[in-house]
């Protein structure tokens, strides 16, 4: 888990270096971090790392997953008061998900416009998914 955490932050940092051969990451990038987190009953860092996300791509279908999955890891350690913001954040994210209407397949809209490296909604929106 430390060593998934780790390399999204050399990740982050390479990419925000602007280096070529930097490997930027993805919102799924973040996505396995987080989960990897929860599994750990590490749910204070899984919701740093998913407002990092949040604040990098914007909200996103998926986004409101990893709020889901802090509250569930919060509930399973007895924070209750954790899991009532997570749930929250949860709720508001699947909110504006309805509210945009966003289709849930792959290469749907979304909240935001970045492209990252790789992963489900890492390709390029205009030139479709790699085949």
């Amino acid at each position: 888990v430390d060593d998934a955490q780790a390399l999204l932050t050399r990740m982050e940092e390479g990419a925000d270096s602007g280096k070529q051969a930097a490997c930027a990451p993805d919102a799924s990038s973040y996505e396995y971090v987080v989960t990897l987190l929860c599994q750990a009953l590490r749910f204070d860092d899984a919701g740093k790392v998913a407002r990092r996300a949040l604040k990098r791509f914007g909200s996103s279908p998926g986004s409101a997953a990893m709020f889901v999955a802090v509250a569930r890891a919060a509930a399973l350690s007895g924070d209750f008061e954790a899991v009532g913001a997570a749930a929250k954040r949860a709720r508001k994210l699947l909110d504006e998900e309805q509210q945009n209407n966003w289709d849930m397949s792959w290469g749907s809209g979304g909240g935001s416009d970045a492209v990252g490296s790789g992963g489900k909604r890492g390709a390029d929106k205009e030139a479709g998914p790699a085949r």
